[in-house]
């Protein structure tokens, strides 16, 4: 699919960059820590409806905010509210730090739209889990953007996934590269800190949560654990991807999601 120019969107809460292509009901994509509402591309033709790629805060044009995950979600949520549709007509897809800032969205503004789907995500990271974000965001500190890319591509995806599509691999990096630093940490930061077991319950949005089999930043038991706190969600383990399942198999992972985006 070919995406649209990046547009800005002002909001209460601050500036928002985004694409906007297709028509009727809305999906609205947020990237992960790891890569860039480009990493839907692939997918985007195969949802239906108007697709809008939101870049996340720091991310692109979109304004900073901080220092938790509360304000990612509140932006999203006045970005949605500048839509000014019906909310049945609006679902939230995200993937890792967009799937936590998606949870959060629902969390505050949940009848300003329908539907969610979360890949890759949880409530919150166990203690050891929470060292990776210490680990990056070290990183990035002491040696920039190109310090952390290969771990961060061994996140996105599968081993032999990488051995097989270096171009992909080298794709990816580029994005890295071209991240702003200061937003990666912020980031880390704010998932380190992140916990939302105690507001999950209060979740009433249909939800489809979707994870990697082999996903090891967010992995299949924190699926399961926020599976269990969602009252209105179902889940999906796609087999043989990691962290990124619109890039690693995107006609697959269309496959898992259509029918979600298109039932009552």
């Amino acid at each position: 699919m070919t995406t649209s120019a990046r547009q800005i969107a002002t909001t209460p809460e601050g500036k928002v960059s985004y694409t906007d292509t297709g028509s009727g009901e809305i999906r609205i994509l947020l990237h992960s820590l790891l890569t860039d509402r480009s990493a839907f591309d692939g997918v985007s033709g195969l949802l239906g409806g108007r697709v809008i790629g939101m870049d996340l805060p720091g991310f692109g044009a979109t304004e900073a905010v901080g220092p938790d995950i509360d304000g990612y979600a509140r932006l999203v949520g006045a970005f949605i509210e500048t839509l000014d549709r019906d909310p049945e007509e609006i679902t939230v897809i995200g993937n890792g730090l967009g799937a936590f800032v998606a949870l959060g969205t629902a969390i505050q503004h949940g009848t300003t739209f329908h539907k969610l789907v979360l890949v890759g995500c949880g409530v919150g990271f166990p203690e050891p889990a929470k060292a990776a974000f210490e680990n990056m965001s070290g990183l990035v500190e002491s040696g920039g953007m190109e310090a952390v890319i290969p771990v961060a591509l061994r996140r996105i995806f599968t081993v032999d996934y990488l051995e097989a599509h270096p171009d992909v691999a080298d794709e990816r990096a580029d994005v890295l590269r071209r991240t702003d630093p200061e937003a990666f940490i912020t980031a880390c930061k704010a998932l380190y800190r992140l916990d939302y077991r105690d507001m999950a319950p209060s979740i009433g949005n249909p939800t489809l949560i979707v994870v990697g089999d082999e996903d090891q930043a967010t992995p299949p038991t924190l699926a399961e654990e926020l599976h269990d706190l969602i009252p209105t969600s179902s889940l999906v383990r796609m087999p043989g991807v990691a962290h990124a399942p619109h890039l690693q198999a995107p006609d697959d992972f269309a496959d898992v999601i259509r029918p979600f985006l298109e039932g009552r």
